[in-house]
């Protein structure tokens, strides 16, 4: 409704201003915003015709007490990304008559699936019947909001009491006399006693109670959803499944009403107190494997790698290259942060070092966020030298506390060099750096500088880059070697460690680093 004001309010103010002004700007902008509008409107109504959600719940039942997962699998056949999706699930507990609404948002990038996994906990024993409610996305701007067609989908979960889940689980332990007890119905139920009759297994027999009671007495298989929902079933020994029998057979005479409120559930701890169903948490799996293209690697969940290799294009003269840049994305807590390289070339003749930089993280057209350039290895470069860029930048949680996944598509650098004087070129040092793991999968990287000048070379600067056999830069780091001096002729060892999660994440998309570019150089100042 806020929306739909807001949009008429606009149009109203743009057609008095035309109106009273007629000034040719006025017309301008009214025509302008009238077919954004629409266009806007169009783009919605396109999007909404290429999700799909798919509603799977687990095929067994689960334990009062205990958590359990549904997942909703999404799936965008646009290439067009999805920036908002939202998917909305109807919880009803057809014992107690309870309605609640679980909540699923989620972004996807073009040609994208993952799955929105939600974790609940059920507090009372019943059946719970879970549907797709409704799916709604956003335009590329956010103005419209449009309903999807969804097919419907209606699952059921049937919640055991405690008592029961120990039950069955003491049953299928083996007898003393080493045979196993009878294999137990769906739901784990349990066994009513009677006399032995023609026909039936010794596996059924009951041998401790025929030997007290002087006569073969066997088990029979009983179940709790039998004994609950079968017209005329025996409620014997129900008192050995707590209250489920009872409850299934009053539901089943007198169904409760249905309560008209609505509870919904969207934040991690929230119950619903008739119910005692609990929102314990939710998380954004990608599903979508890397597209086999040398230039970008995508990620996605709690659990994503984006690589971007940009063409090289001349800035000037007097300034660097960009030749390629990556990004990482790793979760830190409720956190994403975006971890960025970039290889930067001096295509000049002169010495250059970095004067100042931004650089943008953009989603399809939209830009994340415009960042300051913090780091460079090594500051100043020498004409036809490789440096190495390397920032970090935070997405902050959303409004509910859940992780925000940034879908980044892009990386663009907006960098100034200066020229210097040539005194200020570096030293090179003679580098062979190779690629470790330990026993136990850790990867590192080890640097042996060699000072082949006949000067100490003291602070020296060692910048690394990772790369693939196709040439694809994976990673970077740097460091100055503080209060370290190499004699002349003497060779120093410099280990970097790879943290662990960018491991893991090259590993799960085939992409692992063979080939290591390092710059070595030292600076030797006359002050």
């Amino acid at each position: 409704m806020a929306g739909k004001l807001g949009r008429a309010l606009v149009l109203l103010v743009l057609l008095a201003a035309a109106l009273i002004t007629q000034a040719p700007l006025a017309v301008f902008l009214l025509a302008f915003a009238l077919v954004l509008l629409v266009l806007l409107r169009l783009d919605a109504a396109y999007l909404c015709r290429q999700v799909t959600a798919e509603l799977l719940v687990p095929d067994k039942p689960v334990i009062q007490g205990e958590d359990f997962a549904l997942t909703v699998r999404l799936r965008n056949r646009s290439r067009l990304p999805i920036p908002a999706l939202v998917v909305l699930l109807n919880a009803a507990d057809e014992w107690g008559g309870g309605q609640i609404t679980l909540r699923c948002a989620a972004m996807l990038g073009g040609k994208e699936s993952a799955e929105q996994r939600i974790t609940l906990n059920a507090g009372k024993s019943g059946v719970w019947s879970i549907a797709v409610r409704g799916i709604t996305l956003r335009d590329h701007l956010g103005v419209f909001t449009a309903a999807c067609p969804a097919a419907v989908q209606s699952r059921s979960i049937c919640v055991l009491p405690a008592a029961a889940a120990g039950k069955a689980k003491a049953e299928t332990a083996p007898d003393e006399d080493g045979d196993e007890a009878d294999t137990r119905a769906a739901l784990g139920g349990s066994y009513e006693l009677r006399e032995y009759r023609d026909g039936d297994t010794l596996k059924q027999v009951h041998w401790k109670l025929s030997a007290k009671l002087d006569r073969l007495m066997v088990r029979e298989p009983l179940t709790a959803l039998r004994a609950a929902l079968t017209p005329g079933g025996d409620l014997d020994g129900a008192e050995e499944w707590g209250n489920f029998p009872q409850q299934a057979a009053k539901h089943r005479k007198n169904p409760p009403k249905r309560k008209k409120e609505r509870t919904v559930l969207s934040r991690r701890g929230a119950a619903d107190p008739g119910s005692g169903l609990k929102f314990v948490d939710r998380v954004l799996v990608s599903t979508q494997r890397p597209a086999a293209h040398p230039a970008l690697w995508l990620a996605a969940d709690a659990a994503l790698l984006l690589a971007l290799l940009l063409p090289a294009c001349a800035l000037g003269d007097s300034e660097g290259v960009i030749v390629q840049s990556s990004c990482n994305i790793v979760q830190s807590g409720n956190y994403y942060l975006a971890y960025c390289f970039a290889q930067v070339h001096n295509n000049a003749s002169t010495v250059i070092c970095l004067d100042r930089g931004t650089f943008d993280l953009q989603s399809g057209e939209t830009l994340l966020s415009t960042s300051e350039v913090a780091q460079i290895w090594p500051y100043f470069l020498n004409p036809g030298e490789d440096g190495y860029l390397f920032d970090i930048v935070s997405f902050e949680p959303d409004e509910n506390g859940n992780p925000v996944v940034p879908s980044i598509t892009g990386i663009s650098y907006n960098l100034t060099y200066l020229p210097v004087d040539a005194a200020f070129a570096n030293y090179d040092l003679s580098a062979v750096s190779e690629i470790v793991r330990d026993a136990s999968g850790d990867m590192s990287v080890i640097c042996r500088l060699t000072n082949p000048t006949e000067m100490d070379a003291y602070n020296p600067t060692v910048a690394i880059g990772l790369y693939t056999d196709s040439g694809a830069m994976l990673y970077s780091d740097g460091t100055t070697l503080q209060d370290v001096g190499i004699p002349a002729g003497g060779t120093v060892l410099v280990r970097f460690d790879v943290d662990e999660a960018f491991v893991t994440q090259w590993q799960s998309y085939g992409a692992m680093p063979t080939q290591v570019h390092t710059n070595a150089a030292f600076r030797h100042d006359e002050d």
